[in-house]
């Protein structure tokens, strides 16, 4: 550790040895050019936009390449600075990837920056660091959704020695590797599950043990089927002092897909005859984000995006909910391609009712398929869990690292 003086500088403390000065004063930005669909091509110029972007590194699916001349500006090159400068989603702006592979950045939502100055690898953590994102977060309004290359040169910056900026990129680097490590495994776990989904939940594959023909039934012979609502925001006495889980697609985003309390409640006064929703119920979102699904563990109710699928009483004993949880993710993929023509995009209930499955004739073997796949979902849960551990790691080390609060030594 290095013992370390401090000065007061327009982004607080940093060390004395330390510059400080203007983004611009280190790097070069360019503009990226538009196309025409005409300019679209099957083999062409990489186009590089928002939605390459993809936790922080560069995503090469659903991939755009245009024939048209390209003069070298607009080119964004190996170990440049990928930045979303524009976008309708302002949590998008100012998100960022080095570049990895030679393309056109794409018009005046993508932005190129570029050093001769500063280690390259320290540029992209320097450009992630708390104090230049708060800037761009000032800048956002009501009414703007952008940043401009102007903007970008006037970013106060904090510049170390040029081998401090190797050490802190080196370390930064490493938990970067980490972190994309757990990534790539967490993927090949999803992967595996979603095969073996395809294999348990349609017969393709039995278990041992068990060799009785599956039967085929309808959603409408196991479940019933009812309608999430939203109580009046303006009657507050749906709402102040809530005890009762009211479920949205926010809850599923926030807290995963088996759900015991809600972000949001409400009150008693503020349920219809029918009651609530019974524990163990699914709800399965019909509109908007069409096929997502959630096991509820509590009585409770939803948004009217929701459908709750209810097991009928007399059917509790044909189909394990646990089972069905997991079936639900081929039903979201039907639900998904079954969509209403015209108007609001929803799925057809008649359709839904209708929608016809096999399952395992007995509870024993729905249940052994169930916990192979719970398994699953629990080790690629304990994986994201160690992931987000490093990448807290990550930003708190960001934070000390990019304003000097921790010196790197050899």
């Amino acid at each position: 550790m290095i013992e370390t003086k401090f000065k007061h500088t327009e982004i607080g403390l940093i060390p004395e040895e330390w510059k400080v000065g203007l983004l611009g004063d280190y790097t070069e930005n360019y503009t990226g050019l538009t196309y025409s669909p005409s300019d679209v091509c099957e083999y062409g110029t990489l186009v590089l936009r928002s939605s390459n972007i993809q936790n922080d590194i560069l995503s090469f699916s659903n991939n755009v390449f245009v024939k048209m001349n390209i003069p070298q500006r607009a080119m964004a090159q190996k170990g440049d600075i990928l930045v979303c400068v524009r976008n309708g989603s302002k949590s998008l702006i100012g998100k960022s990837a080095k570049v990895t592979v030679d393309g056109m950045a794409f018009g005046a939502f993508m932005t190129v920056l570029r050093t001769k100055k500063l280690h390259k690898e320290f540029l992209l953590f320097l450009w992630r660091a708390g104090y230049i994102q708060q800037q761009i977060h000032t800048l956002l309004g009501a009414t703007i959704n952008q940043i401009t290359n102007a903007d970008i040169k006037c970013f106060n910056v904090a510049i170390p020695t040029p081998k401090e900026q190797q050490r802190i990129a080196t370390a930064l680097s490493d938990i970067d590797a980490l972190i994309s490590a757990f990534n790539k495994k967490i993927e090949k776990k999803k992967l595996i599950k979603q095969g073996a989904m395809q294999q348990l939940l349609t017969g393709q594959k039995r278990l041992q043990g068990f060799s009785e023909p599956w039967i085929e039934v309808k959603i409408d012979d196991l479940f019933n089927i009812g309608n999430g609502y939203t109580p009046s925001k303006e009657v507050s006495s749906y709402w102040e002092n809530g005890t009762i889980p009211w479920f949205r697609m926010e809850d599923i985003r926030t807290n995963g897909r088996i759900l015991k309390d809600s972000i949001q409640h409400i009150t008693k006064l503020a349920v219809k005859n029918s009651g609530l929703f019974p524990a163990y119920s699914i709800i399965l979102s019909t509109t908007a984000t069409i096929g997502e699904h959630a096991l509820l563990i509590a009585d409770s109710l939803a948004n009217q995006q929701f459908n709750f699928l209810t097991r009928k009483l007399n059917r509790c004993g044909d189909i394990d909910v646990m089972y069905f949880f997991h079936y639900c993710f081929i039903l979201g993929e039907w639900c998904r391609a079954n969509i209403n023509e015209g108007g609001l995009a929803a799925v057809n209930m008649t359709d839904l009712k209708n929608y016809t499955f096999t399952i395992p004739p007995t509870i024993a073997e729905q249940t052994v398929i169930a916990e192979i796949l719970s398994d699953m979902d629990k080790e690629i849960a304990e994986l994201e869990s160690k992931r987000t551990k490093y990448d807290r790691i990550k930003q708190g080390m960001m934070q000390q690292l990019l304003t000097g609060k921790i010196r790197l030594t050899d």
